[in-house]
């Protein structure tokens, strides 16, 4: 089953164009858009360039819904605490979110290098912050809803009996404690946590005004409510002690310079600038801004009224982004000014389904989840509705015909929040199969929808029910000594060649009986001897040879003879001869070692579309990427009813298995349409078939092994028209 993040897809779209985006043209674009609320969407994009696979994930917040806001998130469990994406966003209830400020990575405590406002409360800042330029912009949100992005410096200065005796380097952040910090209830109650870190810590505590205590070195204390404790390094404690005494007027100053925190509600700090007012624009800090890297930025658009936040992915299969690519993409997807987030091993995208499961939905380039110091989240923050819409779904896409499968209807409210229904009715086609207890049970193969409704609301789902013609078990052949075991696996072929992973529903048989047990997949060994193990799924048997022991000194008497099973066969296959007048005609290489070059060809022939494209170096994108633009854009241009495409290497073999991925949607989309589709290889020595999605894709072995030594795994590809049907033929000659 497809993971739905929340309520609804709205579109999926194929493009086609060239798109400059500085050194890699856009030649091709899918992307999926999906509601996560009222006001939400989160948008994956996967885009071949000039240069590679870009993978782009883009939430959209509209900041003028008054039940949406962002907040910054930091850890829930301990101040300075670096905590995955996933875990802030859960922790703090948010539908979605993205990384956010840089921070040090040399602790697993820090602190970001901005401010930070949540709810229009100062959490956090430091002085030191663009104490020598703009290097680090903030993102704000004003008390009413304007966004802006700006570069800020903050002067904090505390006075005690009207004298500055000491600088304060923050509010809240702690790094490594070198300089006074403030610290008060936005952190902590006590100064347990940090006096854990750092031994010896000189704590003047002032409540209302005035310096109501002063600790001894590492003593622990509680941090006022009304007020705020100054914390002081241990080597410079003898010095800063003598300037203090309780009853003392104390006097913290917080002047930012750019800005009025009294008038912000949201603030969170970020990298460099990336556009202003719609046009490229650097300044400020962009780690590695001429290589491409992972990248995470926010921006605003033109009107003020919505948010976009970016993840790019690289250092994968995705190829990442520079300064200026990422300048041109966040104007591609409607920003008018933007700013860089932390990127590299830190970007991360979050997304809350309808189940609260929090999913990373981009790639990551560390492989899993780095620990950050913040994340800005977005927030639905209306109370649970009536329900706006209902999500009917089964357990799994397609089954086979005798299994059964999990229905659920569930409704949901405008903010993807779930709501309890009743008296919800189900109807579907009573031929088709029964429901009980949610789980449908079909009684033919085919399609079947089911459409579920409460009161004017509606929704419905489908399911592909397949007839099996070849139950396939792994391995081919059990060979095992006395108390080893095996594990099997098994695929079922329908009779459209469909290949579907079976992971449950298959029984099992034992001949002789006392050979071995098979049970969940897993067959032991428990005597020595050969027999056979009978597996069934869906009334389809399949038959696995078992050699138990040392079988050598039986000669060929051992071999096991298998009783006869069902085998899939290709009800587009002709044989040879049938059929005449062939409209396509495509033959293996000559020798398997030379292949001959191909140039990419694209026309129209009546009811035919034939191609003749180049993977020679492990796949489009490494040979030729032009040619993701022109054969989507030469396909959507012709009136066909089949599809041909010659190709040097099998797809199902590219280097990059993301781009065979892409390759095949496309095609794929063209086989809903029903439009035929045959992709035709000539790579190696072997001629195989493989049906994916209605798409078959033919290799054809090479003529001659060597120079004197014939294929006989040789063969030519013919297609032919037969009525409404295209039908083809693998011949040796």
């Amino acid at each position: 089953m497809k993971r739905i993040y929340c309520t609804a897809i709205i579109c999926f779209a194929l493009l086609f164009f060239s798109v400059s985006v500085y050194a890699a043209d856009v030649l091709y674009e899918a992307r999926n858009v999906t509601s996560l609320s009222r006001g939400v969407t989160y948008e994956e994009i996967r885009t071949i360039t000039s240069a590679g696979m870009r993978d782009i994930h883009i939430l959209r917040v509209n900041i003028t819904d008054p039940y949406i806001s962002v907040s910054p998130v930091e850890s829930a469990n301990e101040h300075g605490l670096r905590e995955t994406v996933s875990t802030l966003l859960q922790d703090s209830n948010a539908i979605a979110g993205v990384n956010a400020d840089f921070f040090g990575m040399a602790r697993m405590h820090s602190a970001g290098f901005g401010p930070v406002i949540r709810e229009g409360v100062l959490r956090s800042v430091s002085r030191a912050t663009n104490i020598e330029g703009n290097d680090f912009a903030t993102f704000f949100i004003t008390d009413y809803d304007n966004p802006f992005i700006s570069f800020i410096r903050t002067d904090i200065r505390f006075f005690n009996n009207g004298t500055e005796n000491i600088r304060i380097q923050s509010i809240n952040k702690v790094t490594d404690m070198v300089f006074p910090v403030i610290i008060d209830r936005n952190a902590m109650d006590t100064t347990a946590t940090l006096d854990s870190q750092f031994p010896g810590l000189l704590k003047i505590v002032v409540s209302g005004d005035q310096i109501t205590y002063i600790s001894q070195l590492g003593e622990t204390v509680t941090v006022p409510e009304d007020g705020y404790v100054l914390v002081i390094q241990e080597d410079s404690a003898a010095h800063f002690r003598q300037f203090f005494s309780v009853g003392q007027r104390a006097v913290l100053q917080i002047t930012p310079q750019g800005v009025d925190f009294d008038r912000i509600n949201t603030a969170i700090g970020g990298g460099g600038l990336i556009l202003r007012d719609g046009e490229p624009f650097t300044m400020g800090e962009v780690p590695g801004a001429n290589s491409r890297h992972p990248r995470t930025a926010i921006g605003i658009n033109r009107e003020g009224t919505e948010l976009i936040m970016v993840v790019v992915d690289g250092r994968s299969h995705s190829i990442g982004a520079t300064q200026t690519e990422m300048a041109w993409i966040m104007r591609r997807y409607g920003t008018h000014n933007a700013m860089h987030f932390d990127g590299g091993g830190s970007s991360t995208m979050v997304v809350r389904d309808q189940d609260e499961n929090y999913n990373v939905v981009n790639t990551l380039s560390d492989g899993s989840q780095r620990r950050v110091i913040s994340a800005l989240g977005v927030f639905a923050n209306a109370p649970v509705g009536q329900a706006d819409r209902l999500m009917v779904e089964f357990e799994h896409d397609t089954i086979w015909l005798g299994s059964s499968v999990g229905l659920s209807v569930i409704g949901m409210d405008a903010f993807g929040r779930r709501v309890n229904l009743e008296d919800v009715s189900i109807t579907f086609d009573e031929t088709a199969g029964s429901l009980y207890a949610g789980r449908f049970t079909p009684s033919r193969a085919g399609a079947v929808s089911v459409t579920a409704q409460h009161g004017e609301l509606s929704a419905s789902a489908n399911l592909s029910i397949n007839a099996m013609a070849e139950l396939v078990v792994n391995p081919q052949e059990i060979r095992l000594d006395v108390g080893e075991s095996q594990n099997l696996s098994f695929i079922g072929i329908d009779i459209g060649g469909f290949r579907h992973a079976i992971e449950s529903g298959i029984s099992y048989e034992v001949f002789p009986p006392d050979l071995g047990t098979a049970y969940g997949g897993v067959f032991t060994a428990a005597r020595a001897g050969s027999g056979y193990l009978r597996c069934r799924s869906s009334h389809v048997f399949a038959y696995v040879p078992i050699y138990i022991g040392d079988m050598t000194s039986y000669g060929d008497s051992y071999r096991v003879t298998l009783p006869d099973m069902p085998r899939f066969r290709d009800p587009l296959r002709s044989e040879p001869g049938a059929l005449t007048d062939p409209a396509v005609v495509i033959q293996g290489e000559q020798v398997y070692s030379r292949r001959a070059p191909i140039e990419y060809s694209a026309r129209q022939n009546g009811r035919y579309a034939i191609l003749r494209m180049t993977a020679a170096n492990g796949g489009l994108m490494r040979t030729d990427a032009s040619q993701w633009q022109r054969f989507t854009r030469d396909l959507e241009g012709m009136d066909v009813e089949c599809i041909v495409i010659e190709i040097d290497i099998n797809p199902r073999s590219f280097s990059e298995q993301r781009e065979f991925q892409l390759f095949h949607e496309v095609l794929a989309s063209y086989q809903e349409r029903g439009i035929q589709v045959f992709v035709v290889s000539k790579q190696g020595l072997e001629t195989t078939t493989r049906i994916q999605d209605g798409v078959r894709y033919i290799n054809l072995g090479a003529r001659w092994r060597g120079a004197e030594t014939a294929n006989e795994n040789y063969r030519v590809f013919r297609v032919f028209t037969s009525g409404d049907t295209f039908t083809y033929t693998l011949t040796a000659s």
